[in-house]
């Protein structure tokens, strides 16, 4: 769980980077076919030119893992998250139910 901060802040840039160069490659594109066709001709060559960052987008997405991988050598080291979530269970309980198993709706106590 350590890496999740350092593995969102690699996404973002990522992310920024690569619109950053999308805008970029496709401009470029549209104004050199501008220069010498009509502009719905170099609007329809752009936009051919979107899909194919798109179609690969898509193929990779495929190669992806259905699962979340395991958690090696973590699993009984204190504060890890399964350990917080049975340590907040029987609180969250008690405010849910009270102390008589009875359920509140959480405003009228």
């Amino acid at each position: 769980m350590d890496e999740v901060g350092s593995a969102s802040g690699v996404f973002e840039a990522v992310q920024q980077l690569s619109s950053a160069l999308g805008v970029a490659v496709l401009g470029t594109i549209f104004f050199s076919v501008f220069e010498h066709h009509l502009p719905t001709d170099a609007l329809r060559i752009t936009a051919w030119a979107c899909l194919v960052p798109l179609a690969a987008a898509f193929l990779l997405v495929f190669r992806l893992p259905m699962t979340p991988r395991e958690e090696q050598g973590h699993g009984n080291q204190p504060g890890t998250s399964a350990q917080v979530g049975l340590a907040i269970q029987p609180a969250v309980r008690e405010v849910a139910f009270g102390g008589d198993g009875t359920e509140r709706d959480g405003f009228t106590g």
